[in-house]
């Protein structure tokens, strides 16, 4: 969860904060956050503004609309420099997967092999 708010809300006033919606999600208005100690509070926004596109809430984070439920991949950059802050640090929403979805075939070309062996590496060292 990251914006551009600098208040600490509690995760019960997430809701009323303007939120910045990724509607190619399948439920861009519904998310469940953990607290470390297993928590966890469903919150359910009313989007201020809907995108169909990642980088486009990125953007309109990054101008002030709203916070918005970004990929860390994404913001890394914007929270290290100080653009963005977390607006919930001591809560989080469970991970994301990265899916390769290919045909079904019997050789497959060394190049996707090698793609896939990077990916799988990366998501190791990652968790």
């Amino acid at each position: 969860m990251a914006g551009t708010l600098s208040s600490n809300p509690n995760v019960a006033e997430l809701a009323e904060m303007p939120f910045v919606a990724n509607g190619n999600l399948r439920d861009p208005l519904g998310w469940t956050f953990r607290a470390e100690d297993e928590r966890q509070h469903l919150v359910r926004f009313a989007a201020t503004l809907t995108i169909s596109a990642t980088l486009g809430v990125l953007q309109a984070v990054r101008a002030g609309a709203g916070i918005a439920v970004l990929p860390d991949f994404a913001v890394a950059d914007d929270l290290a420099d100080g653009r963005l802050v977390r607006v919930m640090p001591t809560w989080h929403l469970d991970s994301g997967g990265i899916h390769a979805v290919m045909p079904d075939t019997r050789f497959r070309p060394a190049r996707v092999t090698a793609f896939l062996d990077i990916l799988a590496d990366h998501e190791r060292r990652r968790s």
